[in-house]
Parts: structure tokens; sequence; C-alpha cells
């Protein structure tokens, strides 16, 4: 068996073992990106890959702050509300950012 690191190549990080612990700047550059995709993505008509941004940003091991993860959180509830049946998960969501808006003052 040839070792195809040694050409190049690499290997995907297990799926049971996700990265935890990300910097704040690589927590706020990971969630500008995904944003910016998912409005190209929803301005392209491309409502599939606009949820599955907004769902990259809900994930446990990204720590968004609580006003941009509601922001995700309303966008994915509102696509999947205009887009699917699924409103259940719809619900979810933004019963999700009525918890992270809990607490915030402005």
């Amino acid at each position: 068996a040839r070792d195809r690191r040694s050409e190049g190549w690499t290997m995907a990080p297990a799926a049971k073992t996700p990265r935890r612990g990300y910097s704040t700047d690589e927590t706020e550059e990971i969630y500008n990106a995904l944003m910016f995709l998912a409005n190209e993505f929803e301005e392209d008509n491309a409502p599939l890959q606009a949820v599955r941004c907004y769902e990259a940003l809900c994930l446990k091991d990204l720590t968004l702050l609580p006003v941009p993860e509601a922001r995700a959180r309303v966008r994915l509830a509102s696509l999947l509300l205009q887009y699917t049946d699924n409103v259940h998960r719809a619900k979810q969501h933004l019963e999700t950012c009525m918890l992270l808006l809990k607490n915030v003052h402005g």
C-alpha cells in the first residue's frame, strides 16, 4: 500500500471527531464566509445550498455570539418555510432564536 500523504493527498478528518475550539478570529471568518455564500446562493435561486450554509453555522462546534447565530437561524427558518414543508424544524430554529436573544440588551 502506498502512502498517499507523500503524494500530496490528504485524508479527511474522521466524522466522529469534529474539531473543537475555534479561535475568535477563525469563528468570525467562518461566519462571514458562510453568510456570504448563503446570500449568494439565495440570490442565485439555490435554496438548498443556502440552507446547508446556514445549518453549518448552527452546529455545536462553532460558538457564535447570540445575534449572529440568531440572524443565521432566522434566515434558515425563512428558507425552510418558503421551500419545504418542514414547519417543525423552522419553528425549532425560531424558538432557539428567542432563547439566544432573551438576555441580549440593546
